[in-house]
């Protein structure tokens, strides 16, 4: 491992130094623990630029660095934070920094009837899609129809979490209240991702990077690719959550993981009303209103038999209207 280190000044008046890391890294994890040694010890207000492997544990030369299926960067421990409070993690930048992603034409078994399933295996294949980072477009010729897409890139880490409680070691393929292998693709840059702490140190980590997806990730896989990623941290003490959440500039987004789907549902949905009754001062029928009015929800991930995940969205602007901020 190499970290470089430099100091800036946070633009906030009476903030302490807070420092940028440059981080290399030498290896890769399969669990999310806090049995494993920090990759990087950072304070809150610190910044990490790092990167992350795809999930055949591909660099952005394809040359093979890690393990395959979706292997983590980190753990990053965050000093000061301790069970109870919430990690927050601001994704301030997240890129493509190959010139290809991985993906297959199958269907998921988890998003099809297993009739069609069936049928569509005959000719599944892999293929590739090609980046144009310039236009922010993917293209691929795996078909001659479909050479005529141009696709949208936005990248985003499949998997994103933090250490479980006491001393589990949690496979990246599963997904939890920590977090995991969510496969929500609103987690893209510019969105500030919140983190039940359960253990002192938080121990993040974060991989298994897609250049875009669609919801619920019916392939089982999405367009597999290394990120360049820069995230920046802060610890918000004596606040606890259920669960993760986000926010970006429009909404606030509950995350409830489980199976069945509709228990994932249902815990995305008591994650919001948590929310709105603990932190915006409303009673539960004002927040059941609030949300059986205009609540919005996503899809995650329905192919992941580890945890299914669903995002609750309620507008800022909804949410400003009633509280007054």
């Amino acid at each position: 491992m190499q970290t470089y280190r430099y100091s800036v000044l946070l633009a906030l008046a009476g903030l302490a130094q807070a420092e940028v890391h440059q981080y290399r890294p030498a290896s890769y994890q399969l669990t999310f623990s806090s049995q494993a040694k920090p990759a990087l010890k950072v304070r809150p207000g610190d910044t990490v630029v790092t990167t992350s492997v795809d999930s055949e544990g591909g660099d952005e030369n394809r040359k093979i660095v890690g393990p395959k299926w979706n292997a983590l960067t980190g753990p990053f421990y965050v000093e000061g934070a301790k069970r109870g409070d919430t990690l927050v993690v601001h994704l301030e930048k997240i890129r493509l920094t190959s010139k290809q992603g991985l993906a297959s034409t199958r269907i998921s078994d988890m998003a099809i009837t297993p009739r069609e399933f069936v049928k569509g295996q005959t000719g599944a294949k892999g293929y590739q899609w090609t980046y144009n980072h310039d236009a922010g477009v993917a293209t691929t010729d795996v078909t001659p129809r479909l050479a005529k897409l141009q696709m949208p890139v936005a990248p985003f880490p499949g998997c994103i979490g933090v250490a479980p409680p006491e001393e589990e070691a949690l496979s990246s393929l599963y997904a939890g209240p920590h977090g995991g292998n969510i496969d929500y693709n609103r987690l893209v840059e510019g969105t500030t991702v919140y983190f039940p702490v359960s253990v002192d140190g938080a121990y993040f980590y974060f991989g298994d990077g897609h250049a875009f997806q669609g919801d619920g990730e019916p392939n089982g896989g999405s367009v597999e690719t290394p990120l360049g990623v820069t995230f920046r941290v802060e610890v918000q003490s004596g606040r606890p959550i259920p669960s993760l959440r986000a926010e970006n500039n429009e909404f606030y987004i509950a995350i409830g993981v489980g199976n069945p789907l509709d228990t994932a549902f249902q815990r995305a949905t008591a994650n919001m009303v948590h929310w709105l009754t603990n932190e915006f001062g409303l009673d539960r029928q004002e927040a059941h209103v609030v949300i059986g009015t205009s609540g919005r929800y996503d899809i995650g991930s329905v192919v992941n038999e580890r945890g299914n995940s669903v995002g609750c969205r309620v507008s800022k602007a909804i949410v400003r209207q009633v509280v007054g901020k």
